[in-house]
């Protein structure tokens, strides 16, 4: 009977600990990455991009503004990803980037992000933060500058110099 009672009460602890870690993955992806649901173009789930932000919303300005008017809405921020080469001049990089309010992100992450970080970005309107291990391996450092390129939505080539 011991036996019993102890493999149950192993089997609801292990139970519990799976719920938990499934209710703090879906609470950081929420708070950390996507908010509670996202706003997309139809054709931008369903068709791949010939062009850079092809798929992207050009009123979201406007939609952001009907969100954040219902009762129920706290934040509504735009996010923009997109992909590039970062470049110190002398190494470059393949990058993946998102393109952030950091005003909006610093309320919609206020649970979870490290704010340290968020705030660098406040007083930078073309600021950049990169990954510890990304600087490393360009071997840059704060107040390093680097280039990051990628093609316009008409599919030119462009490169913008940003201070870390």
């Amino acid at each position: 009977m011991l036996t019993i009672a102890i493999g149950c009460s192993m089997l609801l602890l292990a139970m519990a600990y799976i719920e938990d870690v499934k209710w703090g993955l879906a609470e950081e992806t929420i708070h950390c990455e996507t908010g509670h649901f996202q706003v997309y173009k139809k054709e931008f789930l369903e068709k791949e991009e010939e062009r850079a932000l092809q798929y992207g919303i050009s009123n979201w300005e406007h939609i952001i503004h009907t969100l954040e008017n219902f009762d129920y809405v706290n934040i509504a921020t735009p996010r923009i990803n997109i992909t590039g080469l970062l470049s110190t001049g002398e190494k470059s990089e393949g990058i993946m980037v998102e393109c952030i309010n950091p005003h909006k992100e610093i309320i919609l992450n206020s649970d979870y992000a490290d704010h340290p970080c968020l705030d660098l970005l406040l007083n930078k309107p073309d600021g950049i933060l990169l990954g510890k291990a990304l600087a490393k391996k360009l071997n840059v450092v704060k107040g390093d500058y680097v280039t990051f390129m990628t093609t316009t939505s008409t599919g030119a080539l462009n490169a913008i110099d940003l201070k870390m």
